[in-house]
């Protein structure tokens, strides 16, 4: 659980990055799925550029929920939505906080 959240936390981190850099002159994002997260490039997942994913996988074992989605605006980095991931497993709980300027922190 500490693993996968440190690397969920970098991936964040990576995709902001990217996008405030102005990357490709594009926009930045994640998406959660059961079991696995995708940094991609684009303004959405379904109008990405799809040879540019990074799929991360993590263990059945562990479950998010909260934000499924964020895309940090090119240039200023600013993340849409802004809110909270929680990754959890057996009972214990790890947040991820994805503030509206896009500081990005754990709980």
């Amino acid at each position: 659980l500490n693993e996968t959240s440190e690397d969920v936390l970098i991936a964040f981190r990576r995709a902001r990055e990217q996008a405030a850099w102005q990357k490709n002159d594009s926009s930045f994002g994640i998406r959660f799925f059961p079991g696995s997260y995708v940094l991609f490039q684009g303004p959405s997942y379904d109008s990405r550029v799809a040879a540019e994913d990074e799929v991360t996988t993590f263990s059945s074992l562990i479950s998010t929920s909260g934000i499924s989605e964020v895309v940090f605006a090119k240039h200023s980095g600013v993340p849409s939505p802004s809110g909270v991931l929680a990754i959890s497993s057996s009972g214990d709980t790890r947040e991820i906080d994805v503030g509206f300027e896009g500081k990005i922190e754990r709980r």
